[in-house]
């Protein structure tokens, strides 16, 4: 395994999706374990510290690192992996799970080079798996976390499709429902009719 410092820019981008591609078939195969392990070293490549290699990674970049991915592809390809990633640790280790799609926010959020890709709907699915372990009890939460996290998905999708900001809304209903605000929870039910 070698630190990103030993790859350029192009050649990391392409080892890297190489990696994912066989990690997908490694999931089709239903070998997950294996899959991790390659998402793991294509992350790696993007990680500063040559400790990186040697360890169960789970997408752990700093936030130096996340501001230092300064290629539309690099940005877009770390988010798919944290995504895969969080995917195969849905079914094993929650926690884990919910660190990666938190990542790959922050990827989106605070990269540079996410000011360049036109689809940025690609981060949405993150949202949803996100509400999702928390609704089915799955991921434990507390109210200022899912408040923080459905403003962000809101913020996110008031300038895109109707879909997407509806699924907001209701996520945000939904979190104030369990929070007790019966009321604003029916307000934005309201606002989904508009």
């Amino acid at each position: 395994k070698r630190s990103f410092l030993e790859y350029d820019g192009i050649l990391r981008r392409e080892v890297a999706w190489e990696l994912h591609d066989q990690g997908k078939i490694f999931e089709e195969m239903g070998m997950p374990k294996n899959s991790i392990k390659l998402y793991d070293e294509a992350l790696v490549m993007w990680h500063g510290d040559e400790i990186g290699s040697s360890r169960h990674f789970t997408g752990n970049l700093s936030a130096a690192e996340i501001q230092g991915i300064q290629m539309a592809g690099d940005a877009y390809l770390v988010a798919t992996l944290l995504t895969s990633l969080a995917t195969l640790y849905e079914s094993v280790a929650v926690p884990k799970a919910a660190k990666c799609y938190l990542k790959a926010i922050e990827v989106f959020e605070f990269s540079p080079a996410m000011e360049l890709i036109s689809e940025q709907s690609m981060i949405f699915p993150c949202f949803h798996s996100l509400f999702r372990l928390i609704r089915e009890g799955e991921l434990e939460s507390d109210f200022s976390f899912e408040r923080a996290l459905t403003a962000r998905f809101l913020q996110e999708t008031k300038e895109s499709n109707s879909y997407h900001h509806a699924c907001a809304l209701a996520m945000n209903a939904g979190m104030k429902f369990r929070s007790g605000l019966h009321c604003e929870a029916l307000e934005e039910f309201a606002k989904m009719k508009k």
